[in-house]
């Protein structure tokens, strides 16, 4: 292969990396001056397209118990706080708020139970009568509980707080199971499943349990998923997210909270958040794809043809669906997001920019002297 070739296989290929970059950049910029496009640029990721039509849940987790208290009150729970703790948990999460004076004989029993129960997190709340003495227990331990949502309401990330007065659910969760809380900061969650994919129960049916002993050693989540784990009425810890969100805002969202707190514990504990090519690498990425794609057009160019036109084409059709395939395919066995959206949008104008170096070099070639491979083959 000539010399001459590959030097200008790599000056066209940097040419129309910092030509998509540049206008990347631009583009962006100048959007958010637009909402309507700036609204259509942010919406849709390829992850949302694999996880509402390519997901398929990979069995149940068995490590973890979800149990839906439906229309307990706080007498109900304290029994089953106890009907959990004979079962002798590896550790129970409180997904619930006990906010306000209830009854006072079922407060006292409330209390005593979570403070009898072992190793038990809640979510911060305000309420002195339940929290002053929870603080005191060193088996009672506090976290938040918030989801953050993106611009369709979609609970996508989890902010992993850098100390314990900043952990969420699942990062306490971990740290008294292994030690370990994860690493801090702005993580994507990979969802293993809906409440499908777990262990779940109505809190009536878990009290009448003829063997609890066959969930010894689990981790268990109770929380509130409507009146029923069937309802799915509307309330408000309940959630989109990318396995059940729909365009068509009739459909209301049917992730429970703590399905998600057991996703999210799911990731800290197997250290299996969605994972991202750091700019570098995907930049390395873009610029071998730029190579192989003015390989071809360069390979085979001699003269603007329909034939050439068309082959260029045909070749643009064939490496973009390759690419789009094993770029879902390495989010699928990898949990690894790549840039999709840029890789594509360079590969659909790479012929252009190609071209426009091609007639630059000519150009120069021209005017100037310049002698490039190119120049020299548009001569012949």
């Amino acid at each position: 292969m000539p010399k001459g070739f590959l030097i200008d296989l790599v000056r066209c290929s940097l040419f129309s990396m910092i030509l998509i970059l540049a206008g990347s950049w631009f583009v962006r910029w100048n959007l958010n001056a637009f909402n309507s496009f700036s609204f259509l640029s942010s919406q849709k990721e390829y992850t949302d397209l694999y996880y509402q039509n390519l997901f398929d849940p990979s069995g149940i987790d068995d490590k973890m118990v979800l149990i839906n208290i439906g229309g307990y009150q706080r007498g109900d729970i304290s029994r089953l706080l106890n009907a959990v703790k004979a079962c002798k948990p590896k550790l129970t999460i409180l997904d619930l708020l006990f906010v306000g004076e209830k009854d006072s004989l079922q407060d006292a029993q409330l209390l005593h139970s979570v403070a009898d129960h072992g190793s038990i997190v809640l979510p911060h709340f305000d309420n002195s009568k339940f929290v002053v003495p929870w603080m005191q227990n060193q088996h009672v331990y506090f976290a938040s509980n918030e989801f953050i949502t993106d611009e369709r309401g979609i609970v996508k990330y989890i902010d992993l707080g850098q100390h314990d007065s900043d952990y969420v659910l699942s990062q306490i969760a971990s740290k008294l199971i292994t030690g370990e809380s994860g690493d801090a900061g702005l993580k994507e969650i990979n969802y293993f499943g809906n409440k499908e994919s777990f262990l779940i129960f109505e809190a009536s049916e878990f009290i009448d349990l003829d063997n609890p002993e066959s969930l010894s050693d689990k981790i268990f989540i109770i929380g509130y998923a409507g009146n029923t784990w069937s309802d799915l009425t509307y309330h408000t810890d309940m959630f989109y997210t990318p396995i059940n969100f729909s365009d068509n805002r009739l459909i209301g969202p049917t992730t429970p909270g703590m399905v998600i707190h057991a996703n999210v514990l799911k990731n800290v504990l197997d250290q299996n958040f969605i994972k991202n090519l750091s700019p570098i690498v995907s930049y390395f990425i873009l610029f071998l794809l730029l190579l192989i794609a003015n390989f071809f057009y360069l390979r085979n160019f001699k003269r603007m043809s329909v034939s050439f036109f068309l082959k260029s084409r045909l070749f643009q059709i064939v490496f973009l669906s390759v690419l789009t395939y094993l770029i879902f395919l390495i989010f699928h066995l990898y949990n690894l997001k790549l840039e999709w959206a840029e890789w594509m949008i360079a590969l659909v104008g790479s012929f252009e920019l190609s071209m426009i170096y091609v007639y630059i070099m000519f150009y120069l070639g021209n005017k100037y002297g310049t002698k490039s491979y190119i120049y020299k083959k548009l001569s012949i």
